[in-house]
């Protein structure tokens, strides 16, 4: 684990070499079954070996700490995107108000991973040499 430097100094992060590093410093190292819930707020119950191979798929992974600590595990193929979709996804729970129901705080983080993706590409979009119907003023 490496604890990154940020600039707000009220959030730390911790990164992890490999997913296995960052979901044994959320679960530990037991837990077979693992309940959770995706961005949209749908359930679900999976082996831990199955979470990972989810976790895998999706190229990055990370979880939560009270209020101060964001972990992230960020594979070697994912994207801008998705990083900065899982990075606003985390600091999304962090918002208050938190929701009680496991449902609806996901949903509440999945709001900020998308806004966070919409606004990446829109950037991306305006800041791609080629792409804007008007010159640009300097």
């Amino acid at each position: 684990m490496n604890e990154r430097p940020f600039t707000d100094e009220t959030i730390q992060v911790f990164t992890y070499k490999t997913l296995a590093e960052c979901t044994d410093a959320c679960w530990g190292n037991g837990g077979i079954l693992i309940n959770g819930c995706e961005s949209d707020g749908r359930p679900y119950t999976m082996t831990r070996k199955k979470a990972m191979t989810a976790y895998r798929k999706r190229k990055c992974w990370g979880f939560c700490r009270g209020k101060s600590e964001v972990h992230l595990w960020i594979g070697k193929k994912a994207t801008k995107e998705q990083v900065i979709g899982l990075i606003a996804h985390e600091l999304g729970h962090m918002a208050r108000p938190f929701r009680q129901e496991t449902q609806a705080e996901e949903i509440k983080a999945g709001r900020y991973e998308k806004i966070a993706k919409t606004a990446y590409n829109i950037a991306t979009d305006l800041l791609t040499p080629g792409q804007s119907d008007t010159e640009s003023e300097e």
